[in-house]
């Protein structure tokens, strides 16, 4: 009895193994914002969409070993570089999410995008959410019209007040250690708005100050979260005069 026990313990611990070897990192499903993850450069890392299946992705060529499970819709992937790789992974909904791999000398992980988790941090942005900054102009109907665009950006609803709203996905070259990414245009009347994310890639805190975007023909900048630990993200709002 105390042999077949043992041996029943020794089995369990068997399956048990692979699931607690890798360490799952979930990342909520937006398509607006970068996700920085960790992955391998020794081991396959698993990527899936909660609920879903990938499928296309696109990344730089020599950049990743990558495999794809036809019958599950997963991803399989290993770096072959030491630099972050920007992979975009796009759902069968057509949905796409920018996961920023980091190469390391670890295991391989499970990362999973999470529709639920996404979901529900964006209801819990929105309920934080304190208004858009000041703007530079007087007249009193040109301020309620930058304020109502800057709303418009900043809850995601620019089809709400006749907003014409497209996605543009570029990086753009800011600050050392730091990764800048436009993923949203909006134009009304003589304005543009552009919504960016700004992720901390370095190994230090990151502050933020919103007059380091002000130039000739901005209105108004909005940064939602102005200190960035190392790997946190914020999202950046910039509304111009079109035509700057």
């Amino acid at each position: 009895m105390c042999s077949l026990f043992k041996k029943i313990v020794f089995s369990a611990l068997l399956v048990a193994g692979p699931t607690t070897s890798f360490a799952a990192q979930r990342v909520p499903a937006t398509e607006n914002t970068p996700h920085v993850v960790s992955i391998s450069k020794r081991n396959l890392s698993r990527i899936a969409i909660e609920g879903g299946r990938i499928s296309s992705w696109k990344f730089m060529e020599g950049d990743l070993e990558l495999q794809k499970d036809t019958t599950s819709g997963q991803l399989f992937v290993r770096s072959l570089t030491s630099s972050p790789t920007n992979l975009f992974v796009v759902s069968e909904e057509g949905k796409t999410y920018l996961l920023v791999l980091k190469p390391t000398s670890k295991q391989g992980d499970n990362i999973v995008i999470d529709v639920a988790g996404a979901n529900r941090r964006e209801a819990a942005v929105l309920a934080k959410q304190t208004g858009p900054m000041p703007v530079t102009m007087n007249s009193t109907e040109y301020v309620r019209a930058i304020k109502k665009m800057m709303t418009s950006m900043m809850s995601g609803t620019p089809g709400d007040m006749g907003i014409n709203h497209s996605h543009e996905y570029q990086t753009i070259p800011l600050w050392k250690d730091t990764l800048f990414i436009q993923n949203g245009s909006y134009t009304a009347a003589d304005m543009q708005g552009l919504s960016f994310t700004l992720t901390n890639l370095g190994t230090k805190q990151l502050e933020i100050r919103e007059q380091e975007f002000y130039r000739q023909g901005v209105l108004a900048v909005a940064v939602r979260k102005q200190i960035l630990q190392p790997g946190e993200i914020t999202d950046v709002f910039i509304i111009s005069r079109l035509g700057g």
